[in-house]
Parts: C-alpha cells; sequence; structure tokens
C-alpha cells in the first residue's frame, strides 16, 4: 500500500478536519478571485485560459498541459482505489477473487462509453449513486451527533485551532511522521478538495454561464467543506480515545464502538462505525455506494481532463485529433480514445511491478495534487494581473486581495508537499522512495521521481511555449485565446 503510517491517523484525521474547516477560508478567496475572472473569460479550457490571459500563454500552457496531466492521474488513481476494494467486495459478497486490473479495465472502458457518447452522461447516471453515498454518511453524521459520539463522547477538542499546530509527539516511531502530522493534514486537506475548481470548464456549454459558474463555485466550497468538516469531526468522535492506531490497518482488527464489535481494517475504517452507529442495512449501502461513488468521481474528473485535452488540441499545442468531436455525438471521441488507452498502460504498469490499485491511488493523486496546487496558485496571479491590466476600473478587494491571498496559500501548501513529499507518497517503489535529501531541518526536501516529474513537466511546458512562440508565431497567438466571451 504505501500512504501513511496509521499510527498517527488520529492526529492527521483531526488535523484534516480542522484543515478542512480553516481550508473553507483560503478556498472562499480563492474562488472569489476565480469567479471575477469567469465572469470575463469563458473557455473549456479553463485553468489554460485564465492564466493565458492573465499571466501570458508560456505560463497558460504549463497550465493547460499539467492541468490535462492532473485530471488523467486522478481518474486513473481513482479507478486504481475503486479496484482494489471491488475486489475485496466480490471477495466479501461472492467469495471470487477477481484480479483488481479487470474491475480497473470494466470501469475504464465503461466511462470511456459513456464519454464517446455523451461526455456529461456517465456523471448525470454515476451522480445518483454520488449522491446517495453523501446521503448516508449524512445519516451517519446526524446519528453519531445525536447519539453524543462514541465511547469518550463528542470530540470537541478536534474543534480547537491551537491544535491544527501541534506537534505529534509520542505518536508514530518515525520521527518523520511524528513532526509531520501538521503539515500533512493542510495538503491532505488540499486533496480532499480536488475537483470544485472545474466548473469554469463547463462555461461553453452552460446556458447562463455568469449566473450559473459563481453559484456552482460558492456552493461547492460551502457546501462540500460543511460535509466535510462534520464528517471528519463524526468520524474522530465515534473511534473515541482508547483506539490503537497502529492496529487499525491490520488484516482482521476490531473495535468496540457504541457496545458492538466492528471489523475496523482498512477496509472498514468508515464501514465499521456506519455498522455500529446505524446498523448493517446502512453499512452494507455504502459498501455498494463506495463503489459506484468512485466510479462517479473518476467520470467527473474524466470530463475536466478530457476539455483540457480537446481545447488544447483545437489549438494545435497538442495533437490536433485530440480536438476533434463525434460527428454524431459531438463528443471528444479521440480524447476519450487517447485517455482509455493511457488509463490501461498504467494500469499494466502497476500490475507487472505487483502493486495494487491502491498503490495506484495512494501515488498517482499526489503526483496531480502538485500540479492542480501551482495551477491554482498561478490562476489566483492572473486574476490580479489581468483586471490590472485589462479591467482596471473593476479592480475590488476581490481581485487584489483574494487573488493574492489565494496566491500565498497555494504556494504555502505547494512547499509543504514538497516538504513532505516522502511522506504522503510513502513506499519502496523508485518512483515513490526517497533518492536524496536537499538541505536540512525545516528547510529539507526529499527528493523522489514523483517531485523530479512533479518540476519538469512544468519547466518542459514553459520550453515548449518559448519554442512555439520562436518557430510558428501565428500558433503562438492563438494560445488560450479560442472561445473568449467578455461579459
Amino acid at each position: 500500500m504505501g500512504f501513511i503510517s496509521l499510527s498517527v491517523f488520529e492526529e492527521i484525521t483531526t488535523r484534516c478536519l480542522l484543515y478542512d474547516a480553516r481550508f473553507l477560508r483560503p478556498v472562499r478567496l480563492f474562488s472569489v478571485a476565480y469567479v471575477a475572472m469567469a465572469r470575463h473569460i469563458r473557455a473549456a479550457g479553463g485553468f489554460y485560459s485564465f492564466i493565458s490571459h492573465g499571466l501570458g500563454r508560456e505560463l497558460g500552457l504549463i497550465a493547460g498541459i499539467t492541468g490535462a496531466l492532473a485530471y488523467s492521474l486522478f481518474e486513473v488513481s481513482l479507478l486504481g482505489g475503486f479496484a482494489y476494494f471491488a475486489n475485496g467486495n466480490f471477495i466479501d459478497w461472492f467469495s471470487w477473487d477477481i484480479p483488481w486490473p479487470l474491475f480497473a479495465f470494466g470501469a475504464a472502458l465503461l466511462i470511456s462509453i459513456f464519454c464517446w457518447f455523451d461526455v456529461e452522461l456517465s456523471v448525470k447516471v454515476l451522480g445518483i449513486a454520488l449522491i446517495g453515498e453523501l446521503i448516508i454518511l449524512s445519516i451517519f453524521d446526524i446519528l453519531v451527533i445525536g447519539q453524543g459520539g462514541g465511547s469518550s463522547g463528542l470530540r470537541w477538542s478536534s474543534l480547537n485551532p491551537v491544535k491544527a499546530f501541534d506537534s505529534a509527539q509520542g505518536i508514530g516511531s518515525d520521527g518523520k511522521a511524528i513532526v509531520g502530522a501538521a503539515g500533512v493534514g493542510l495538503f491532505l486537506a488540499f486533496w480532499s478538495w480536488v475537483g470544485f475548481e472545474a466548473a469554469p470548464n463547463y462555461a461553453e456549454e452552460a446556458k447562463d454561464p455568469v449566473r450559473v459558474i459563481p453559484v456552482a463555485l460558492i456552493f461547492s466550497c460551502v457546501a462540500v467543506g460543511t460535509l466535510y468538516t462534520i464528517m471528519s469531526w463524526a468520524l474522530v468522535s465515534v473511534y473515541g480515545t482508547n483506539t490503537d492506531w497502529s492496529k487499525v490497518a491490520n488484516a482482521g482488527n476490531t473495535a468496540v464502538i457504541n457496545g458492538k464489535t466492528v471489523p475496523v481494517d482498512y477496509n472498514n475504517f468508515v464501514l465499521g462505525p456506519v455498522s455500529a452507529a446505524a446498523g448493517e442495512f446502512w453499512r452494507d449501502a455504502l459498501s455498494y455506494l463506495i463503489i459506484t461513488g468512485s466510479l462517479a468521481c473518476a467520470a467527473a474528473l474524466t470530463n475536466a481532463g478530457l476539455r483540457y485535452m480537446y481545447a488544447m488540441g483545437r489549438e494545435g499545442l497538442l495533437p490536433r485529433y485530440l480536438g476533434k468531436t463525434h460527428p454524431v455525438h459531438k463528443s471528444p471521441y479521440t480524447a476519450v480514445l487517447t485517455w482509455g488507452a493511457g488509463a490501461v498502460v498504467l494500469f499494466l504498469i502497476f500490475r507487472a511491478t505487483n502493486h495494487t490499485g491502491l498503490d495506484a491511488y495512494f501515488w498517482l493523486s499526489p503526483q496531480g495534487v502538485i500540479w492542480i496546487v501551482l495551477v491554482q496558485a498561478l490562476t489566483a496571479l492572473s486574476v490580479f494581473t489581468y483586471f490590472r491590466r485589462e479591467h482596471p476600473s473593476e479592480q475590488s478587494w476581490k481581485t487584489t486581495v483574494c487573488a493574492w491571498l489565494g496566491f500565498a496559500g497555494q504556494i504555502f501548501v505547494l512547499a509543504l508537499f514538497y516538504h513532505y513529499e516522502t511522506f504522503v507518497a510513502a513506499g519502496t517503489s523508485i518512483y515513490v522512495k526517497e533518492l536524496f535529501t536537499i538541505g536540512s531541518g525545516t528547510w529539507s526536501v526529499p527528493v523522489s521521481w514523483l517531485g523530479i516529474i512533479g518540476v519538469a513537466i512544468p519547466v518542459i511546458s514553459m520550453g515548449y511555449a518559448y519554442t512555439i512562440r520562436a518557430q510558428n508565431p501565428e500558433k503562438y497567438a492563438l494560445m488560450g485565446r479560442f472561445v473568449n466571451e467578455s461579459a
């Protein structure tokens, strides 16, 4: 597997809760600035189009290429997680040990078929399952809070802002893990929010993007943030203070929750407490919906990634066949085929190297997150420069204070990731293991291939942009300019 030591899980979960609550503030600030620019720039390219207009085409191409890669990796990682849990559930339900790659291939094929015929169809169908999953988690939250939490009551101390910056001393045998909880908690909070920023990518299809896009962004920040915070708090509370977190992930491990002995191994970390608080019916329903919900999330992020591929394909920045639409269904079918083939190749690599679908989730997701955080930082800064240059009369706190705070917050999180990268994505694989360390102490940066790739792709993208500017000025002039409607 390779993620984080479960012996520090309580501390990190508590910090995720705190940072989810506090992350509402920087996300709202970023969203306010983001929405202001979305009223002027409406295109399927999203970040790519925004940054191209605000900071220039070179940085815009960084956003386009890393954005397309990031969302593609998110999709593959989610399907890896889906395959891992589907394998476990089929063993429990039918005693069928179906290799996880078969589930992953099947899911990739299903999403590709949906997107081939209608790029939105997969979200509409699977979104119903995702809503069902959220309903069950909400029921769990209500029951836990209504019952006063677990054996130790409601963990009000977990809401103490001071704890967000406490060291996790005394938990875990790894010194790095002990001091890493605060930074990792903040990074995981950002990780859990990936996807909310994709709303402007649908501006070309929205009937009233000036009204719909801002509402979608702000609602996602408030509603989803509130749900994350309450769910994390309920989960921490129901486990109580007597849980041996070093054994939670062990196969066959159980815990007594609300007077009931329930399994709390890795596959049942949430399902066990749901069973104790709400009953077996809701536990079984959630076990089904977690699988379909993962598919829904993967389908939604697939749509976002396809839009970046399509936007750059039609401008000739990526192979032009990616910018083609189906003559009947009007879907970006060539981009769909490319994504599907890439997903299959990655799954085969993980299987050939004896790694699991869960490894794909825990290793590929951080790779995508660092690019999304970088692109969000550049987007925040582009809001400031765009309004200062193009619409000086419309400058306000939304395009100055919010933009700069959003930029600073994202850069801070990016620095945290590189400080803790081999802790967030841990393992012995050459892809994630520490190669060497730059610096020492607070300023140390462990270097892995994951981190190297995280820097190399943006640098290569910028070099590609400068090459286009020198060799093909006409193409350069069109970068990030396809579909630009002024409000």
